[in-house]
């Protein structure tokens, strides 16, 4: 799970605009334009409504107030700055003043601007207080609020997921319609690994695992089981390791 990264262009051209969504689109999934403004008035009032973690900023706006202007607007500035203009003399006022996350000459290269989204991916990621657990709606008994800690796994069940927990000092099942993926996709990916099509289980509460052949069975501290696939034995072990605080077995 990776915290996806929020983003205001602000660019008096329409057609750079335009080109950097497509970019954007295109190269780095990650990011989710949610808007763009053509002057620092606009794009202030954008910014204290929309909150973004992330300023494409270029530096010379169709009026009296530039970049620099807004960046100065914002403080104490809660977000990060990649710099999009057409001129190179910005970079050292850029650096004293707004210390950006990158700093793009157009027309943008499209390994520069991947490169600068890996540094913010990193940066906004550290700005993130982690999440401890997830809300989930279970049709018997509505909203459920679950820290990670207390998830033993996840097992799809036809068109449902049976979320097992820990309670009270023993197994119980709730039942969510969504995905397996979507759970996939949201949980902490060094903490819950899918080890099976059917299952995703939290490799904390993984007392032992072996290998039945081809295939393999986790041994949770709860005494439940979860299934391992042969596609997935060996990457399960090695991330197993890893959580673990070891090292990958050599060749994984």
């Amino acid at each position: 799970m990776r915290n996806q990264i929020k983003a205001i262009i602000i660019d008096d051209e329409p057609n750079a605009i335009h080109g950097l969504r497509n970019m954007l689109a295109t190269y780095c999934p990650a990011v989710k334009v949610l808007a763009s403004a053509e002057n620092a008035t606009e794009a202030y009032k954008l910014y204290q409504q929309l909150h973004p973690n992330l300023i494409f900023l270029d530096i010379e706006l169709c009026s009296q107030q530039n970049g620099f202007d807004f960046v100065r607007m914002c403080q104490p500035q809660q977000f990060g700055v990649i710099i999009t203009t057409s001129f190179q003399q910005y970079a050292i006022k850029a650096i004293t003043d707004i210390q950006p996350w990158g700093y793009l000459v157009k027309p943008i290269d499209a390994f520069d601007l991947i490169t600068s989204i890996k540094v913010a991916e990193k940066k906004v990621e550290a700005m993130t207080p982690p999440k401890k657990g997830l809300t989930v709606h279970d049709h018997r008994l509505g909203k459920v609020a679950l820290l990670y800690n207390d998830i033993l796994f996840f097992k799809a069940q036809n068109a449902a997921v049976d979320i097992v927990i820990w309670r009270n000092n023993r197994s119980k099942t709730l039942a969510s319609y969504r995905t397996l993926k979507e759970f996939e996709e949201e949980l902490p990916e060094e903490l819950f690994f899918r080890s099976h099509k059917s299952y995703l289980v939290n490799l904390a509460w993984v007392d032992r695992f072996e290998r039945c052949g081809r295939t393999g069975l986790a041994h949770l501290r709860s005494g439940d089981t979860v299934e391992i696939s042969a596609q997935k034995l060996d990457a399960f072990e090695a991330q197993f390791e890893i959580f673990m605080g070891g090292s990958a077995p050599h060749g994984a």
